[in-house]
């Protein structure tokens, strides 16, 4: 149910960055429909009662592309989303540090920066007002 909900949501947030949004939107919608499939495709028979490694690497990798991504552009939004998914990363951490935390807690930590990095995209391609100074990409 959260997941088809998830999926309406970033394809809606996709045909906005698409329709009102700049290089960086459409880059960046690209990476999250890339990065969110291939979590779905890992994390399938996955137990989270443990860190797993193939979910750190992904979680790793599209941190990777969003840095290059707030290197490459000049929106405010990609920081912020670079951040939340920062936030993903640590929670990989806090699950390492603490092992005796709860496998629910773990997945929503892993989950919710998700959904806010979605909204965030959505945001910044409402937001977004059209200039030729903010096409670095």
């Amino acid at each position: 149910m959260y997941a088809i909900a998830f999926y309406v949501l970033l394809l809606s947030a996709g045909a906005l960055a698409f329709q009102r949004g700049g290089r960086a939107e459409k880059r960046a919608v690209c990476t999250l429909v890339i990065y969110s499939v291939a979590y779905s495709v890992v994390s399938i028979d996955i137990d989270l009662d443990q860190m797993h490694p193939s979910l750190l690497l992904l979680d790793l990798a599209f941190l990777t592309a969003l840095c290059w991504l707030t290197l490459r552009s000049t929106r405010l939004w990609l920081p912020i989303a670079m951040g939340l998914q920062i936030d993903c990363v640590l929670a990989h951490l806090a699950r390492v540090l603490d092992p005796t935390m709860p496998a629910w807690s773990y997945a929503l930590l892993l989950q919710v920066w998700t959904w806010l990095i979605v909204l965030t995209l959505l945001i910044g391609s409402l937001r977004r007002v059209p200039s030729a100074a903010s096409e670095t990409i």
